[in-house]
């Protein structure tokens, strides 16, 4: 999951997963920096008292940093862990993702947590094809890690002996931009092709057999020939603008 830096965000919780019936009280949202924290840890970033009452709490959070933190969703009797990554604003906004197809604008049909899913699901997809981010991020490493990050902006030693790295190309370039939109709409539209899932190819009556650009088939990346063009120009090792 990834948080936006300095954007409130509204974060919930339902101590009825799993189809348990557990509900929770006195219930307080604690953040630690990093992933290994405990659920007693001492200095969290944040001590949020959460909302609510049985199974469902909520709590509003704001970051104030970039990295990678630990959530725990702390109660009399137990706790929830999830973790998280704060990062720079995204590659697209959902407003630009509405306006870019006329039926994304469809808020009904297309509620922003679905395309916020999906736009951050493409952001991470991006970065596993190119080894590169299009957004600043930020990883803290010891002296003894061995880390090589593509496009450091700034390095920072603390006097842990570790080094925060904040990484990224930002603003992303508007071809990036583009295929971003256009990997969005795939994800969230293509659903509806009458196209089956596993298809390689398809058939039109009599009009001859159609091959399909499959993702991770044939070289392509995502599917999409003209995504994965602008994404094969940014890979690690290739040239950059």
């Amino acid at each position: 999951m990834r948080l936006r830096l300095g954007r409130a965000v509204s974060l919930s919780v339902d101590f009825a997963d799993d189809e348990d019936s557990g509900s929770a009280v006195n219930v307080r949202l604690k953040v630690f920096q990093g992933r290994s924290a405990a659920p007693t840890g001492d200095d969290p970033v944040a001590d949020i008292p959460a909302t609510g009452e049985g199974p469902l709490w909520a709590a509003t959070y704001s970051p104030t940093a970039l990295g990678e933190y630990t959530g725990y969703w702390v109660h009399d009797s137990g706790y929830r862990r999830f973790v998280f990554e704060v990062t720079d604003s995204p590659i697209v906004s959902v407003k630009e993702i509405r306006a870019f197809e006329e039926v994304l604008a469809n808020s009904g049909r297309f509620p922003t947590g679905l395309i916020v899913s999906a736009r951050d699901a493409v952001e991470e997809e991006f970065e596993m094809i190119t080894g590169r981010s299009f957004v600043l991020r930020a990883r803290t490493v010891s002296e003894m890690d061995a880390v090589y990050v593509e496009d450091v902006q700034q390095s920072v030693c603390n006097e842990d002996e570790s080094i925060t790295v904040t990484y990224g190309i930002s603003p992303p370039p508007a071809d990036v931009k583009r295929a971003a939109l256009l990997r969005v709409r795939d994800l969230l539209v293509s659903v509806n092709s009458g196209i089956p899932d596993r298809a390689v190819s398809f058939q039109v009556n009599d009009m001859g057999t159609y091959q399909l650009a499959t993702a991770g088939r044939a070289g392509f990346e995502t599917g999409l020939p003209e995504v994965d063009a602008i994404l094969e120009r940014y890979k690690v090792g290739g040239w950059l603008l």
